[in-house]
């Protein structure tokens, strides 16, 4: 789902990239973009249509390769909690 959601934003602009890779949030485009996505996924799970699902996913479903290199690279985030699952 945050693929999805970046990924939707970028393509239609609430968020942009700027020349130095840092991301830019824009709000005039920012909330209608996010409330026509949501639109989009209620109609598709109130109708049970499958190919839209499908084809949402299929277009916008991968993280950009420059966010999974940023995540990778956070790797000495301190962290306040570890969770030990036994």
């Amino acid at each position: 789902a945050n693929a999805l959601t970046i990924n939707y934003l970028l393509d239609k602009g609430g968020v942009t990239v700027d020349a130095e890779g840092k991301y830019m949030v824009h709000k005039d485009k920012f909330h209608a973009t996010i409330e026509e996505l949501l639109n989009k996924v209620l109609t598709i799970q109130n109708t049970g249509d499958y190919d839209g699902a499908k084809a949402l996913f299929d277009k916008y479903g991968k993280l950009p390769a420059d966010i999974t290199e940023k995540l990778e690279a956070m790797t000495d985030i301190p962290v306040d909690i570890e969770f030990i699952w036994s």
